[in-house]
């Protein structure tokens, strides 16, 4: 992992340097290895420095100012992140104002949604006040005027479970208030169900959360149907590496909301542990075949994992590590 990171041209959180940079300062604390914590101090500093004009949560500089923040809240590193990346703040500020709602990339959005939420503390509450309204805004279009195809339903379901992620993680933050997105979705999904066979496990799960946090019966209702629907029909040589990380965290999740999940716990108990070997240009896993770029990515790859695993016996993750573990 790390010598694929300085071959990386890009420095961004899920396919570049910054995640493999937020990867080994968990792992240094967690092992106790200080040599860790230097790589993942030159790698984080070589992507603060980045030149780029991608301001996206996902690739570009979001979500390297995301890592910082992170890494200065959870004192890995003290600086001051105005002082670090306090221009480009304002300059994606500025960014996402401009955006015009009916050409705007949703997954960016959502992104920015993010963003906004782990920087909080960082700018003034009209930014934030605009920048939340437009988002809100851009988002329920698209939930209420979600197109009816095969292709977009895929979509439909990522992103539909990383805004209930969110709805989720920040119970109790009225100002928060995802409630008309949320709404939007659960009545789509309501209207999807009788024609459409979701197979999106982190989406069944969050909907059915969200249901159970506040006491919401429509969602509960489709949430535990689609659970049922994917628990009887899954097969588990399918599931790619990211699910098969995320599989303990979920059953975890449903456990704690006395949700019967003995068939989830078996399959879990039968996927072992995942190896991994290199083959040419590709690494392939037990379950899953990736390229090496996607293997070594935090969105889906060994960093996510170290970073998941080295957070294991935290009991009650923060809220930046919710948001984080969405994406």
């Amino acid at each position: 992992m790390l010598l694929h990171s300085y071959s990386l041209t890009n420095s961004g959180l899920m396919f570049g340097k910054s995640g493999i940079a937020l990867c080994l300062f968990e792992a240094a604390r967690f092992f106790e290895y200080e040599k860790l914590e230097e790589y993942g101090l030159e790698l984080l500093q070589e992507a603060i420095a980045w030149e780029t004009s991608d301001y996206s949560f996902q690739n570009g500089k979001a979500g390297i100012i995301c890592v910082a923040e992170y890494l200065i809240k959870n004192e890995f590193i003290d600086a001051d992140l105005q002082e670090l990346c306090g221009e480009e703040i304002n300059k994606i500020i500025c960014y996402i104002k401009r955006l015009e709602k009916k050409q705007a990339n949703i997954s960016d959005c959502i992104g920015f949604l993010a963003f906004l939420f782990m920087i909080e503390r960082q700018i003034s509450q009209s930014d934030f006040d605009d920048i939340y309204q437009l988002l809100v805004s851009i988002l329920n279009d698209y939930f209420v005027e979600f197109p009816a195809s095969a292709f977009h339903y895929k979509l439909f379901y990522i992103y539909s479970s990383i805004i209930l992620g969110f709805g989720n993680a920040i119970e109790g933050k009225k100002k928060y208030c995802l409630t008309q997105i949320i709404d939007s979705i659960i009545n789509k999904s309501n209207e999807m169900s009788m024609d459409c066979v979701c197979d999106n496990l982190s989406y069944a799960v969050n909907l059915y959360i969200y249901g159970k946090k506040y006491k919401h019966l429509k969602a509960i209702y489709i949430g535990e149907r689609a659970l049922e629907i994917i628990t009887d029909n899954i097969i588990k040589e399918t599931l790619n590496l990211k699910q098969l990380m995320e599989f303990p965290l979920i059953l975890k999740q449903l456990s704690s909301y006395e949700k019967n999940i003995d068939s989830l716990y078996n399959m879990c108990c039968t996927l072992g542990n995942s190896y991994f070997y290199m083959n040419g240009d590709s690494v392939r896993t037990s379950r899953t075949n990736l390229q090496l770029n996607e293997l070594m990515s935090f969105e889906a790859g060994v960093p996510k994992f170290i970073w998941i695993a080295c957070l294991k016996n935290i009991e009650e993750w923060d809220f930046d590590k919710k948001i984080l573990l969405l994406f």
